[in-house]
């Protein structure tokens, strides 16, 4: 893996405060590994229900304090930290795109 990618991983570990289950990267170079791990992952949470959290103005930090609370599987992406400073919900995988 490149220094600028390990960099980057570091950055983002750093902003999330490693409570991030999974980090997902799809960087052309790194593809092959990405494809691997979600073969890896296929079916972990089978049987289980999970939430696409997406940015929006209605996304506010109490439905969020609820999906942590239940300790729910949630996907989020791109600028869904602008919401960390209100919250301690943090996505299980995040996906940079």
């Amino acid at each position: 893996m490149s220094s600028m990618i390990q960099r980057v991983i570091e950055i983002i570990k750093r902003i999330y405060k490693n409570k991030v289950s999974k980090l997902l990267f799809f960087f052309s170079k790194e593809r092959i590994h990405t494809k691997r791990y979600l073969k890896e992952i296929k079916d972990c949470h089978k049987g289980k229900r999970g939430f696409i959290i997406c940015n929006g103005t209605s996304l506010t930090a109490k439905d969020l304090d609820i999906l942590e609370k239940l300790e729910e599987i949630c996907f989020a992406c791109n600028k869904i930290d602008k919401i960390f400073n209100q919250t301690l919900w943090r996505p299980t995988y995040y996906a940079i795109l």
